[in-house]
């Protein structure tokens, strides 16, 4: 069986406003002249020639010695400088390096584009899966709308060329009236997307720290199974997951075996989480909504279903404090 796709990250805490956009960003450093999954999905485990990453299949990339010796950023800029609630803003985003804004940094395709952005409101009830593109001054735009004010949360996934992924994460204040903050306090498995029927289906019936937690993902319509899964960013699904502080975030790609989705990741802490899924048929993408109760675990805990692997390392969190002006 295949073996999914766990973005496990570097997470960089930044504050930022809306009229002056900041970046920080911290890296995880990658031993040079080795091969890497570009995804990171054994965090900093190196090999040291190339072949297939054990966890997602995806083929191990070269680290340079140059690339790895750098410290990231990712520098955003909005148009116009205040972002108003319901009104489009033009989102520029720039890779650079810290400390030298003149060197452009060329970025990898991955899963079919060179940004992944996630955007999420501050209590993680509205969503967002967006791709800058491409322009010849070396930044990547796109036009978001933010629908109601009040603070927002900009996930960056991206991978500087011969670095590896990474991914910052900025905070922004929308003006304009905000809409009551949802509280997730329960876990909600299930999700109704479009006339689709949605429902993550942990094996263990539960989920756990310190351990892999293996899940289906059963789409339904009308009663009946739906199997007519499309490619979409390179895979039949991505699951986005995000823990309820807006700290920890995970980006998974499901296996498809005979029409099902299987999905599996692991957790460095527990709390609420919320996760939001997307899967596309008949050239239209939808997405589910849902909140995950990770309880602690011992290691061991949740036995690895047959056809799986455990995954040997989860994945890093690397906190320096969220700056906000």
């Amino acid at each position: 069986m295949k073996f999914l796709l766990i973005t496990a990250v570097t997470f960089l805490m930044i504050g930022v406003m809306a009229c002056k956009p900041k970046t920080e960003t911290i890296t995880v450093q990658t031993e040079a002249g080795v091969f890497a999954c570009p995804m990171k999905c054994e965090g900093d485990k190196t090999y040291p020639a190339a072949g297939k990453c054990p966890v997602c299949g995806m083929d191990l990339k070269p680290v340079s010695a140059e690339a790895a010796s750098k410290e990231f950023e990712m520098r955003i800029v909005s148009t116009p400088e205040t972002i108003e609630a319901g009104k489009p803003v033009k989102l520029a985003f720039t890779p650079g390096v810290k400390g030298d804004k003149a060197t452009q940094v060329p970025l990898d395709e991955v899963h079919e584009h060179k940004i992944h952005v996630i955007v999420v409101s501050k209590d993680l009830g509205w969503y967002d899966h967006i791709h800058p593109e491409y322009q010849a001054d070396g930044t990547y735009t796109i036009e978001e709308n933010f629908p109601a004010g009040g603070e927002y949360i900009i996930f960056s996934d991206y991978n500087p060329s011969g670095g590896g992924n990474k991914v910052s994460r900025s905070t922004w204040t929308v003006n304009g009236p905000p809409k009551k903050a949802e509280v997730f306090a329960s876990q909600k498995l299930s999700d109704l997307a479009d006339g689709y029927t949605v429902v993550l289906k942990p094996e263990a019936g539960k989920f756990l720290t310190n351990n892999m937690n293996h899940m289906g993902v059963e789409v339904t319509e009308k009663g009946k199974p739906v199997t007519n899964f499309e490619t979409v960013m390179g895979a039949k699904g991505h699951l986005v997951i995000i823990s309820g502080d807006g700290q920890r975030y995970l980006h998974v790609h499901p296996d498809e075996v005979d029409g099902k989705l299987d999905l599996h990741t692991q957790f460095e802490q527990p709390g609420m989480y919320r996760a939001f899924f997307q899967f596309q048929t008949n050239g239209k993408l939808h997405t589910s909504y849902f909140t995950l109760d990770v309880k602690e675990g011992k290691e061991g805990e949740l036995e690895t279903p047959e056809g799986h692997h455990t995954h040997e390392e989860g994945g890093h969190e690397h906190k320096d404090g969220d700056h906000k002006h």
